[in-house]
């Protein structure tokens, strides 16, 4: 038997370190937040994702009492962005979740915790569901039509940002062009 592993790779920076236009990301995924509709797990969740062309959608977590027709924030923001330009692609996601009890602006730089609670593995950040993921990557292509695995996953935990790439977060995608749909065929 032959076995082959995969390693998740994520890049941390503090909010001084980001690049500006990410930065305006996370202060509209935080703001897009306090819109949130979670009176049963009290988690609120911002996303802000931007197109390849630049333009920019946000979405929350809107929870239904029947929790199957939950809509996630990535999947609310990929959702209107479908609804406003169709089936673009992405070039970065941002994700803001906290409890609802948590007030989150990046109007000014957080400080950052200490050191025994920053982000040291993977496991310490609060990713996005393998199924936003999978919302995610119906939508990460190159203007050939191909897969684009390294369109940026962003997110936030405890005064830290981090950063990853869809194919790093989804290792083992099942991508429209395996069923023969090309997006930019239109």
């Amino acid at each position: 038997m032959k076995r082959i592993t995969k390693l998740v790779g994520i890049d941390i920076y503090t909010f001084d370190e980001l690049p500006e236009a990410v930065k305006e990301l996370f202060k509209l995924a935080a703001r897009a937040r306090n819109n949130a509709q979670a009176p049963y797990s009290n988690y609120h969740v911002g996303c802000a994702i931007v197109t390849r062309n630049g333009k920019v959608f946000s979405g929350v977590n809107v929870e239904r009492c029947s929790w199957t027709q939950t809509t996630h924030a990535e999947q609310n923001a990929t959702d209107n962005m479908v609804a406003s330009a169709g089936p673009v692609s992405l070039s970065a996601i941002v994700v803001v979740g906290d409890p609802a009890n948590q007030k989150i602006s990046f109007d000014s730089p957080p400080p950052l915790p200490p050191v025994e609670k920053r982000i040291k593995n993977v496991g310490d950040v609060c990713p996005s569901c393998g199924h936003c993921l999978q919302i995610i990557v119906e939508n990460c292509f190159k203007a050939t039509g191909e897969y684009n695995p390294d369109v940026t996953l962003w997110g936030y935990h405890s005064g830290e940002f981090y950063c990853t790439t869809i194919g790093e977060a989804l290792p083992m995608p099942f991508i429209p062009q395996y069923l023969g749909v090309n997006y930019t065929k239109k």
